[in-house]
This record gives C-alpha cells, structure tokens and sequence, in this order.
C-alpha cells in the first residue's frame, strides 16, 4: 500500500486514497500497537462478526419508497415544505398556506398574491410550459382527461373512510431465511421480509418537514438571491428514528412480504406521541 502510493505522481487522482498513510503513527498508537507494522497489520477482528453493512445512507440492501416525494417549489419561502401529489394546483397550496399561517414571499419578502406567480415561477426556473413537466402540483396522471382528486398520491375511499395510496418500490430483491428452504419454496411461503412505513409530519413551528436536509438539493443561484431547495437525507429509510418526532403517524406493525405475488398493505395507524 506505501510502495504503490509512493510511486504515484503528485498529480495522480490515486493520491486521494493514500491519505490515511499521513495518520499511520496515529492509528497505530489508538490500536494500541507500539509501532507502526512493516507488515500486514494485525486483524482487529471479532469471530462474532460475520459481516459488516454499511448504514450510511441510500437504504442499501432495504430498499423504500415514498408517496409525495419533497419538491422544489421555486420560492425560498416553500424550501422543504412541498411534496408531489399533495396539491391540485398552486392556488390551493397557496391557500393551504395561508391557512395554516406560513408566509410565501418573494425574492423582495412581499407576500405572493396568486398562485399563477408560483406557477410561472416555476416555469422559468425548470425552463417548462407545463405543470407535468414542473412536477409541483397535480397533473393528468390517471389520464382521465381531468385533474381532480383521483391524480393525488392519496385518494379518499368513501367505503373505508380512510385516505388510500399506492406505492412502487423499484428493483428490490427479495430476502428471506436462507436456512428455512427445505421446509419452504423461497419466494412463496418462506419467511421473508417485512415492508413497514410512516408518514412525516410538518414541524408545527416552521411546517417544514424533518426529513428534508435544507442544505443540500436544488440550488437557484441568481444575482438578486441565492438558496438551497433542499432533499431528502440520505439515511431517512435506514435510520427512520432520527427523523420521527410526536405528531408522526407509523403502521403498528410491517406487512410480511413473504410471497413476492403478494400486494403489501401498509395501514399508517398509530399518531407518535
């Protein structure tokens, strides 16, 4: 490892991965060694691990999904307040907004007046002419020929009296119990994964959502202002306990997924208190 990093060029984009060889004499002494190896390092191992999954972040091996994902909405004043499929048009989350109190404003701060500025905002902004191509408010999704209430990511059932959606989770493997298989058909009735799910609820204070990093997403830099859009974080679906806080809604208990014909039913029944 020293040899090849030694014989790299000071311009080599390599050099990026020797950086560690700086802190030897470091690591060494918090490994509780007295020098530096010439070797191989001694293992620090332990028998008991038989492997090691990274929980940085992305859901890798789990696998998510989400109804209403965060949105750019364009203003600086909507950063991380704005999913997909929550909306009909842009008046209605400008209303939605002034109803629960939340200024929008402009690049000045004058409050917005309609939702037609939100929406040729956007225009402009995504360079589009359409709302399916801003992909802020509702669009035509169920091609019915109309935008109602059937294009949201969640739809009133009538019978059930309960908001119903469905979800997709894209390219997910299905896991199951490696040692069960001679009892079992593996994809059929093995015991396999369970799918679980939960629903962020806007900060009362700045009815922003949690789960959305303010720092990172969309940058609209332009000479009279400058901010971040914001995205979800990254470890939202490995680590959900960072991000549920009391008002959150969560299912009880998770969907086992055991046969992959299966359709999992996700019932968001119990309000974090």
């Amino acid at each position: 490892y020293a040899d090849r990093c030694g014989a790299l060029a000071a311009d080599d984009p390599l050099n990026f991965f020797c950086a560690p060889l700086a802190n030897e004499s470091d690591m060494a002494a918090r490994a509780g060694l007295d020098e530096v190896p010439s070797g191989l390092w001694p293992s620090l191992g332990d028998p008991r691990v038989t492997a090691a999954i990274s929980l940085a972040g992305d859901a890798y091996p789990y696998g998510g999904t989400t109804l209403g994902d965060l949105r750019f909405a364009c203003l600086q004043s909507l950063a991380c307040k704005v999913t997909s499929g929550r909306f009909l048009d842009f008046d209605l989350l400008l209303d939605w907004f002034e109803t629960i109190g939340v200024a929008v404003t402009d690049v000045n701060d004058d409050p917005v007046a309609n939702g037609e500025f939100i929406r040729q905002t956007c225009f402009d902004i995504f360079n589009v002419n359409t709302d399916r191509e801003a992909q802020v408010v509702a669009y035509d999704e169920n091609e019915d020929g109309n935008v109602d209430e059937l294009d949201l990511d969640f739809v009133y059932d009538d019978q059930a009296d309960e908001f119903v959606g469905q979800f997709l989770i894209r390219q997910q493997q299905l896991y199951y119990d490696q040692n069960a298989t001679k009892a079992c058909e593996p994809g059929r009735d093995c015991k396999a994964q369970s799918v679980w799910g939960w629903m962020d609820t806007p900060a009362q204070t700045t009815y922003a959502y949690k789960t959305c990093d303010p720092a990172e997403g969309y940058q609209f830099p332009q000479y009279n202002q400058q901010f971040i859009g914001g995205r979800a974080f990254q470890d939202v679906l490995n680590q959900p306990t960072k991000y549920i806080e009391p008002g959150d809604y969560a299912a009880t208990e998770g969907f086992e997924w055991n046969n992959v014909y299966d359709e999992p039913d996700i019932y968001l029944d119990f309000l974090v208190q």
